[in-house]
């Protein structure tokens, strides 16, 4: 694997771990606001093409 390789990786994996956290943090705010929900609904769907 090449250095630019192993930096891509990296990256991603700190995109997926940012993208975690906000998934958590929608989760608990969709309980109360519709936006979160949908919010939530689009960031999942997004995390689940990637």
């Amino acid at each position: 694997m090449t250095t630019i390789d192993k930096m891509t990786n990296e990256c991603l994996q700190q995109v997926r771990a940012g993208i975690d956290g906000v998934l958590v943090l929608l989760d608990h705010e969709s309980e109360r606001s519709e936006g979160s929900f949908s919010a939530l609904c689009l960031l999942g769907m997004v995390k689940g093409a990637a």
